[in-house]
């Protein structure tokens, strides 16, 4: 079922609950995390997705040139500020997210925009054919400059509208990967403990031991697959996209996780490595 679909399901849905804000979920004294549970925070989800109001002419033209978009730069802009008026107009969303692209080729600007527009329940279809043109014709030159953060929602447009199943799954599973991964991190980093800082594996407390969450088993760190198993099957997406601009992005993204110092991926590596004899075997030729 389309993203569309499934709004409209949604719709007649919520006209007989009362679906609350975000923040209603995260203050509810009931002891859940989300009061309303996945039907609730689906309907955040699915607002979030409103149609974008788009004035005639404003769109890039779909057989618009790519080369002038790379040699020209994004000037330095200020923020644009919020008006309930326009909120959700194109023009409007467009100039509030051009700041952000600021020093950058006004290519990553237009990847921005299209990514923009996918994420609401009516992307253009031109606007589609335009977003895999731009990917087919210009993928090296992205790959190459787009940060983590704009390949990671690239991916996720893929994974919303790919052309094909196997570029869905992929998107949508490394959006998934890098997010947790950023959620990890995020609490992590109120510690105080620096991201390529390595926990003792002698250093957890009897009670500590018990503390995975649901009643889960300890991932055992020393002779454990579970880290290589997620990147395996994910790879194994990889494979089925091959030769896509999807497995492009996706290998590029792939390749700087495996570079990162300061990952779960890495820590999980090194502290692997302090029962180096008793591990010898699992080694793998990377350092995941």
């Amino acid at each position: 079922m389309s993203f569309s679909n499934h709004t409209k399901q949604f719709n007649k849905v919520a006209k007989t609950k009362n679906f609350y804000s975000i923040e209603t979920y995260i203050k509810s004294p009931t002891g859940y995390t989300y009061n309303k549970g996945l039907d609730g925070l689906y309907g955040e989800y699915i607002k979030r997705r409103t149609p974008l109001l788009f004035e005639k002419g404003e769109l890039p033209a779909a057989d618009i040139d790519f080369a002038p978009l790379k040699s020209t730069n994004v000037p330095t802009l200020p923020k644009c500020e919020p008006s309930k008026k326009e909120n959700n107009s194109f023009s409007y969303k467009k100039a509030k997210l051009r700041p952000r692209f600021s020093g950058k080729p006004e290519l990553h600007f237009l990847v921005g925009c299209l990514i923009m527009m996918s994420r609401r329940d009516n992307f253009p279809t031109e606007m589609k054919e335009l977003w895999y043109r731009l990917w087919e014709e210009e993928w090296e030159f992205l790959v190459d400059t787009l940060s983590l953060r704009w390949k990671v929602s690239s991916l996720m447009t893929f994974g919303e509208h790919g052309k094909s199943e196997a570029e869905r799954h992929l998107g949508r599973e490394i959006f998934l990967l890098i997010s947790m991964m950023k959620l990890h991190d995020t609490e992590r980093s109120f510690s105080g403990v620096d991201g390529d800082q390595v926990f003792n594996l002698k250093g957890r407390s009897e009670n500590s031991k018990k503390a995975t969450t649901m009643g889960l088993s300890p991932y055992a760190i020393r002779f454990g697959d579970l880290d290589r198993n997620i990147l395996s099957v994910i790879y194994d997406k990889i494979l089925d996209c091959d030769g896509t601009p999807c497995a492009w992005i996706s290998r590029s993204i792939f390749d700087e996780l495996n570079r990162a110092p300061d990952t779960i991926f890495r820590r999980i590596h090194k502290m692997r490595q302090q029962h180096p004899a008793q591990h010898k075997k699992k080694e793998a030729a990377s350092v995941l």
